[in-house]
């Protein structure tokens, strides 16, 4: 017994008086065909479509409505559908007033007690949507081809946050597959300290339906991470619905190098500033103490002799560090000229020599010159040269302890002039020596007199060689293992005079002066003429006065002279003023000893640093004499 079907008991009555009344109201175009494949009946959008009357398609074959080519195309369907097949397809069918049109047809057989009494055709027509559907594909496909070929990766999510499209680039840099591209597998080729985040802010962004942007490192193929700037914005559809983002991706790599190039050379522009502060006070120091002792003893002349050598030596140092920053401002803008002649190295060596006497002095430093067998000239200035060697001197002189050893080597070396420029001081770490000849570079360097510098002489080194086509290089095998400072120059083939061998005379330290009455004060200054014009003004001024070069000296003599105050120096040799400080602290006798810090550094920082190691007082170089005498007087009356 068949299931009773009530749309065919409609279809089945004669006059179709109730399937036409439902399917005039539709706007699919219905008809009923019988199994001699003849139309029993249309519905009006049917009539209308093909631009005919209803009764014109009462008992017409399809072939004579449709045409012979569109019948053949739907010829096996109707077969199929007469033999039973409910059938869905989509065809072409000429319009008169529209001409071909796309559309949509389901057939659905008519079965009557197992007898296929004919089908009820079912069409839409979808050229319009089909039209879309093609200029969407059309706009995909032209978008994917911009993608593909675009300087960048591009992506594109859904709603839900999940990727649906990475660009051709994508994979070509991450060497990811769709497979494991696709959703959120792209984040498996971001670093794993960035994922968490980027995954997090995008997550946000997506929910806000707001732009999103992130810098994150990405892995490349080859494994290495470069850093990449993630920006994207929400589509939208009509309705106002979020339909997903779409988002570039660019390598920034470089301008993250270049940011990081900029904020080291601001760091190291901000230290040199202060370094100059602290260099510039240094021979201040002693300009304006040895001032003030003309001001006292003008009536004394050995005392007003040595302070105005005292104001010549240290103006001369200000001169030369002015020279130096002009000179390598100079260089640098292409307006140094050298005047080139034929010179002898080794006269040059002696000029140099001659330059850098009063610090290898002051240093007692023991040189030691090995002379060039034979004459070796070069083409070159020779006061710059004499100030490339002579820089070099000072700089190990400066890093060296006092009574270093310091080599000069001259010697011919396949076709050039080589000297080097040993020392015994306290070396290079192996991470600083590729930035040694670097502008404003200071190493910090373990054991260091405080004498670092501005960071600007081997800078002025390397520059001033390069001028005359010769290279220098510096070697170390670490710290505390000294350092070795070799140049090399070519030779010249003219004849010239070759000079004498020549080896500096080095003066022993001066004696201590003679005990005064009054409150006893050490000074303690690693720089002689610091300490030496700061005790002529103290002991114009009647204290007793004592001076230490450094803090295992100042311990050692504090022990026996038990001083009121001390004057200490923060930079020094073998311990410097913190350590010595609390050193100090730590003595009975030094619970009640009044702690000045006399120093070039003179940030926030570094009076904190100060406090916290037991100073009562952080004075910056140049101190006000009449100041430090109110201190000291303080003291005496309390």
């Amino acid at each position: 017994m068949s299931v009773r079907d009530p749309v065919r008991e409609l279809v089945r009555e004669p006059p179709f008086t109730r399937l036409q009344a439902v399917t005039d109201a539709l706007p699919t175009l219905v008809s009923y065909v019988d199994s001699a494949q003849r139309y029993r009946f249309v519905n009006r959008a049917q009539a209308r479509w093909f631009g005919r009357s209803r009764a014109s398609f009462h008992g017409k074959h399809l072939r004579e409505v449709l045409g012979d080519d569109t019948y053949a195309a739907i010829r096996p369907a109707v077969e199929h559908a007469l033999a039973g097949e409910t059938m869905h397809f989509e065809s072409r069918l000429p319009q008169p007033h529209a001409g071909t049109r796309d559309v949509e047809v389901r057939y659905v057989p008519d079965v009557h007690e197992g007898r296929v009494l004919g089908f009820v055709a079912l069409a839409e027509d979808v050229t319009e949507r089909r039209s879309a559907e093609l200029a969407l594909r059309d706009s995909e496909r032209r978008f994917r081809d911009l993608a593909d070929q675009a300087p960048v990766m591009v992506w594109v999510t859904e709603a839900d946050g999940q990727c649906s499209y990475l660009s051709r680039s994508w994979y070509a840099f991450t060497g990811q597959e769709p497979a494991n591209g696709l959703g959120f597998g792209w984040l498996s080729a971001v670093h794993p300290d960035d994922g968490p985040c980027v995954r997090q802010a995008f997550a946000a962004a997506n929910a806000a339906h707001e732009p999103f942007r992130a810098e994150y490192r990405l892995r490349r193929g080859d494994g290495e991470y470069r850093w990449m700037l993630d920006t994207a914005a929400p589509r939208f559809g009509d309705d106002g619905r979020l339909l997903g983002y779409v988002g570039s991706v660019i390598d920034i790599t470089d301008r993250k190098l270049a940011e990081a190039a900029l904020q080291d050379a601001a760091r190291r522009k901000d230290e040199f500033l202060a370094t100059l502060a602290h260099e510039l006070r240094n021979p201040l120091a002693p300009i304006r103490n040895a001032v003030q002792v003309l001001q006292l003893a003008e009536a004394d002349r050995a005392l007003t002799a040595s302070a105005r050598a005292m104001i010549e030596r240290q103006l001369k140092q200000l001169v030369r560090l002015i020279d130096d920053l002009l000179d390598v401002s100079r260089i640098t803008q292409g307006r140094l000229e050298l005047r080139r002649e034929r010179v002898d190295l080794a006269m040059i060596l002696q000029l140099a020599l001659e330059t850098s006497r009063p610090l290898l002095e002051t240093r007692q430093h023991r040189v030691h010159v090995i002379w060039p067998q034979e004459p070796l000239f070069v083409d070159g200035d020779p006061t710059r040269l004499a100030q490339v060697f002579s820089n070099l001197l000072n700089n190990s002189a400066k890093y060296s302890e006092a009574g270093g050893q310091i080599t000069i080597a001259a010697m011919r070396d396949d076709g050039h002039a080589l000297v080097k420029i040993a020392d015994s001081g306290i070396g290079i770490a192996p991470e600083m020596l590729p930035r040694v000849f670097d502008m404003f570079t200071r190493a910090t360097r373990t054991g260091t007199s405080g004498q670092d510098g501005l960071g600007v002489g081997l800078t002025l080194v390397k520059r001033l060689v390069e001028l005359h086509g010769g290279t220098v290089r510096a070697e170390s095998e670490g710290v505390g293992k000294g350092s070795v400072f070799s140049v090399r120059l070519a030779l010249s083939v003219a004849e010239g005079r070759y000079s004498p061998r020549f080896a500096p005379r080095l003066n022993d330290a001066d004696a201590d002066r003679e005990d005064r009455e009054g409150s006893r004060v050490l000074v303690v200054d690693d720089s002689h003429d610091a300490a030496a014009s700061l005790a002529l003004l103290l002991d114009l001024n009647g204290y007793e006065i004592r001076t230490a070069s450094d803090g295992v000296e100042a311990l050692e003599i504090a022990e026996q002279f038990r001083p009121e105050f001390v004057l200490l120096d923060i930079g020094m040799p073998r311990l410097d003023g913190y350590e010595t400080a609390r050193a100090i602290r730590q003595r009975p006798w030094g619970k009640t000893v009044k702690l000045l810090a006399l120093t070039g550094w003179g940030q926030d920082e570094d009076k904190q640093r100060a406090h916290d190691a037991g100073f009562d007082h952080h004075l910056t170089k140049p101190v006000d004499p009449h100041f430090l005498q109110r201190l000291l007087e303080e003291r005496c009356g309390g």
